[in-house]
Formats: C-alpha cells, sequence, structure tokens
C-alpha cells in the first residue's frame, strides 16, 4: 500500500484598492493517489458517465466474474477507481475499453488533489474549493504503455470545483479541462485532432446539460476533423444520454463529416428486454442519414445489458438497408454471454439467387448475407474465427 503524501502551505495576500481593502487567504493540501488493497469488485460493462469518469456497469460477484468476461476495478479511500483490468474468466485480456479504444489490458487513474479556502474580509465570504488532476495512461497484458484514442499516452482532466454542503463537489457551473498527452508528455492530437476539450458542466435547473468545445494550446476555440467546434449533450436525471447537438465555432447547428447535426436518443425497458433508438436530424431539424446511411438506428439488449440485435430504420420507421445492404444484426451468446455468432440480413431480396427469406423483423423479410461463428479456449480466448458458410480459420489472441 502506498503511503499518503501530504503537503501543506499557508498563503496570505493582502490585495489593496483605492477604495477598499480585500484580504483572501489560501490554504493549500496537496495530495496523491492512496491505493487500498481491498476486495476487487467487478462489473460486467464499464463506461465513461456524464462528469467523463470512469465507472463500473451491472455488478456481478467473484464466483460469477470467474466464468466470464469481465472488469475488474480496485478503489482508493475515497471510493474512487485507480485500477481497471479487462479480464476473461479471471486472465488479464487486451479488448475493447470504452472511449479509449482496443488493445488495452488495464486503465491506471491517478489523483492530484488540491484543497483551498477563498475569505473575502469585507463581506466575510468563505468559500472552499478543491482543484483536481486526474490522470489516465493505458497498458498491454506485458505492462507496457499503450496509446489509445489515436496516439495519446497519458491524458489528464483538470478542473476546480466548489466543496458544498456535507462535503460534496458542485456539479454544475464549472468547467473541466480534458488535454491529451503524447509518450514524450507533449501535447498531441487525439484521434479526431484535438489536444484539448474544454467541458462545461451548466448551471441551469432542471437541465443535465454538458459542452465539450475543442480548443488549442491556449484556449482557442478549433474544428476537430469531422468539422465540429462544440457538442452540446443533454443527460436525464439517471445520467443517460438523451441528445447530442453538433456547432460550428459562431454556435450555430453544423452538419459533420458523418452527416448529421443532431442525435436524439429514445429508450424502453422491461423485465427482460431494452431498447435504445438513436434518431438523426441534419442543422435544419430534418431526418437525414447517419454514417451508416439509415436515419435510425435501434438498439436491442437483455436483460444483462448485452446487446442481442441491432435494427436499421428508414424516416417512417420501416426496415431499410444501410451501406453493404445490412438491415439488421444478430449477436448470439453462450449460456457464459460469450459470443459465439454473428449475423447479418438484408430487407432487400436478391432478385438473381432468389432465396427464400430467413426470418421476419417487424414483419419484414430478412435475407442472409453473411455471418461468423466464434470459438474459445478454456481461459476464454477466441482461437477461431469462422466464416459461416465458408468455414475460413482465422487465429485470433483476446477476446472480440
Amino acid at each position: 500500500m502506498e503511503l499518503l503524501t501530504f503537503l501543506g502551505c499557508l498563503i496570505i495576500l493582502k490585495i489593496k484598492g483605492i477604495k477598499m481593502k480585500k484580504m483572501i487567504l489560501f490554504t493549500l493540501m496537496l495530495s496523491t493517489v492512496v491505493f487500498i488493497e481491498a476486495k476487487a469488485i467487478y462489473y460486467r460493462f464499464i463506461k465513461m458517465n456524464m462528469y467523463r469518469e470512469f465507472v463500473g456497469v451491472e455488478q456481478v460477484v467473484e464466483r460469477e466474474a470467474k466464468k466470464i468476461e469481465c472488469f475488474q476495478l480496485k478503489y482508493d479511500n475515497e471510493k474512487r477507481p485507480v485500477e481497471i483490468k479487462h479480464l476473461t474468466k479471471m486472465n488479464e485480456c487486451e479488448g475493447y475499453f470504452s472511449g479509449l479504444g482496443e488493445g488495452i489490458s488495464l486503465l491506471k487513474i491517478e489523483y492530484i488533489d488540491s484543497i483551498f479556502t477563498v475569505y473575502d474580509s469585507l463581506s466575510e465570504y468563505t468559500r472552499n474549493y478543491k482543484k483536481r488532476e486526474t490522470i489516465y495512461t493505458t497498458f498491454n497484458k506485458a505492462k507496457e504503455q499503450v496509446p489509445f484514442r489515436g496516439n495519446v499516452y497519458r491524458m489528464v482532466h483538470s478542473s476546480t470545483r466548489c466543496i458544498e454542503k456535507d462535503n460534496l463537489l458542485q456539479t454544475k457551473g464549472y468547467y473541466l479541462k480534458w488535454s491529451n498527452y503524447d509518450k514524450n508528455g507533449l501535447l498531441c492530437e487525439d484521434l479526431y485532432g484535438v489536444k484539448i476539450y474544454s467541458i462545461y458542466f451548466a448551471d441551469e435547473s432542471g437541465t443535465n446539460l454538458i459542452e465539450s468545445t475543442r480548443t488549442d494550446e491556449n484556449g482557442y476555440p478549433v474544428t476537430d476533423n469531422t468539422g465540429i467546434v462544440t457538442i452540446k449533450f443533454q443527460y436525464n436525471d439517471f445520467g443517460k444520454l438523451t441528445f447530442q447537438t453538433n456547432k460550428d465555432i459562431y454556435g450555430k447547428r453544423i452538419n459533420s463529416t458523418k452527416g448529421y447535426c443532431e442525435i436524439r436518443i429514445a429508450r424502453r425497458d422491461s423485465n427482460d428486454i431494452f431498447t435504445e433508438e438513436y434518431i438523426y436530424y441534419d442543422k435544419d431539424g430534418k431526418l437525414t442519414i447517419n454514417q451508416q446511411g439509415v436515419y435510425r438506428v435501434k438498439y436491442f439488449y437483455d436483460s444483462n445489458k448485452y446487446l442481442t440485435s441491432v435494427l436499421f430504420l428508414d424516416t417512417l420507421e420501416n426496415v431499410m438497408a444501410g451501406k453493404n445492404d445490412i438491415s439488421y444484426s444478430r449477436y448470439i451468446r453462450d449460456k457464459c454471454f460469450y459470443m459465439i455468432k454473428v449475423e447479418y440480413f438484408t430487407s432487400k431480396r436478391d432478385t438473381v439467387k432468389k432465396s427464400p427469406p430467413q426470418l421476419k423483423i417487424a414483419e419484414t423479410p430478412m435475407y442472409f448475407l453473411k455471418g461468423y461463428e466464434y470459438q474459445y479456449d478454456k481461459n476464454g480466448f477466441v482461437i477461431e474465427k469462422n466464416e459461416i458458410g465458408e468455414k475460413k480459420e482465422n487465429k485470433e489472441s483476446g477476446r472480440n
């Protein structure tokens, strides 16, 4: 266990004006992360939440974690994650980390906190603030540092937030600076061509609005490689994204290079099925196609939140074929939730082969296009990926 490093200092500044005098008192404390050898907690998935923090989703007990692909989280004494491992049947694997990319086995998180007090002697106003830097680095199974989000080796989130009642941090009306660094510790562009994101958590009653603006090292707004300067997000009371809108440097709605300006998300939940529908609009508020060539995408999940199928829809919510003629995708898993088969179907009938439909979705006949079958070793690693019908062998290491 690492020991807490603590530094305290007291700085008193007197600021004199012509007509008034103020005294501002700063009490500063710096601390590094405290790692506790606590029992690990396991989750089926991880995600980056609305506050741009990594959190676990769908907790499982250790007995089940030994049978499935999952994520192991370890926390410090403030219950903040300091280490996230990607596991398959308790073996480290290099897979997909939400928001970061592929080929990552381990995410390490370090926190550097500064706490200070501001006191105004004229108004007798006192307020405590916490400045936090959160540093993210990623590694492969060999414990070698690897890049993510393009050529980023270190991601730093920094913010200054008021400490409110019950020692809770301010949740609205503050900025978070998201900076990307390369292997040499220099600011670098990520896969979107952005060095720094300035993220504002708006202080608006009854809403969870967040604005993410791309900037250069001097804080000036810049356009990313999709043509966007700012994305405005809105979340519901459960922290779920409900819409996002693209803006240009003047704050006007703009279509990205992906073809749309806004995404609206509708969700439905029942006892055994969960759906999300993404609907795409242009800058004029009209339905438009996304990068897959469709107007709506509907995702279906099982009760454990595993993706089971994806359906493409047109403006009237009828099934349509997107690019590559795909209309419907189906994902089949074994009893331990490992993907064993992926199948792709189209709503377009082959007028040459005139094959009969294999299934009906939303009253629409579906014709098989292609698919893949997966086989795993006893540790949960893919050893074969065969194309259905052709049986091509393709040995891989790691999970899909």
